[in-house]
């Protein structure tokens, strides 16, 4: 069961659709509900460049964390009030990513939005879910945009006989006991064996309603065949392991992984 719950609360579109989430799974799980804003002061290009620091921009910088810090408060507090729910605040001046993965200590379940990319991209300032997947050592649930409440009542859990994917799916237990139903979803090559024989056992000793099915790859993407299953099931959560690594200093993931992460219509709950 999740007992303590830890959702990212910013000002970026979507944040207060997060945070009615968080409350809501809160509520539903009667859990605990610890709120995060986190930034740092992004040193100025130029300042890096000329070896000096201009102390005035950087005060700037940190003046409007503060405000955002208090925006994402009301953010939080606003979507949790008249809920009953057990709240705790928390700021950090810390990059968010790290900032989350120290407090998922905390917590059983950590609740973050899509990352951003290209030019929106700032660690300073956003949360990066491949990371955090990597670092916290936590389930990750990356909420879809503009979602304020998730059912779970139809889960698909992307199987394969890997640490990562027993680890989610013991992460998940709490989403899967409720679920109505719960689809195991085996992508393989043709010819090769199942292994949903042992998970299904598993799930069902744990009263959870589960199906198997071993789907074929055939001439499409594992994410393709997914996709075409979690829309072809009307799935509303998808239960996946969180396949990285570290190349060098940039976190390589593979593209199951990269597809839940960056472009799901879904929300995922990703473990590592």
């Amino acid at each position: 069961m999740y007992k303590t719950i830890l959702v990212h609360v910013d000002v970026k579109p979507g944040a207060s659709e997060r945070a009615q989430l968080a409350v809501d799974l809160a509520r539903r799980f009667a859990a605990r509900l610890i709120g995060l804003a986190a930034a740092l002061p992004r040193p100025p290009v130029e300042a890096i460049t000329a070896g000096v620091m201009d102390a005035s921009i950087l005060q700037l910088e940190r003046n409007e964390i503060t405000k955002d810090f208090k925006a994402a408060e009301d953010h939080f507090r606003s979507a949790a009030a008249g809920s009953g729910v057990a709240l705790e605040w928390r700021m950090a001046d810390n990059f968010p990513t790290l900032a989350l993965a120290e407090a998922a200590d905390a917590a059983d379940l950590v609740i973050v939005g899509r990352p951003e990319s290209g030019l929106l991209a700032n660690d300073y300032l956003t949360a990066d879910p491949g990371d955090l997947v990597m670092r916290a050592g936590r389930p990750i649930l990356i909420a879809a945009a503009g979602q304020s409440r998730l059912e779970a009542r139809r889960v698909l859990v992307a199987w394969k006989s890997t640490r990562e994917a027993r680890r989610a799916i013991s992460d998940a237990m709490p989403f899967l006991k409720r679920a109505e139903t719960v689809n195991l979803v085996e992508i393989r090559e043709r010819g090769e064996a199942s292994s949903l024989a042992d998970p299904e056992a598993f799930l069902a000793a744990h009263g959870v309603t589960v199906r198997g099915e071993a789907v074929d790859r055939g001439g499409a993407t594992i994410e393709a065949r997914l996709s075409a299953f979690a829309e072809r099931e009307k799935a509303d959560l998808i239960v996946a392991g969180g396949y990285g690594h570290t190349r060098i200093r940039e976190l390589v993931f593979g593209g199951v992984t990269r597809s839940l992460i960056g472009s799901s219509p879904l929300p995922c709950l990703l473990s590592h």
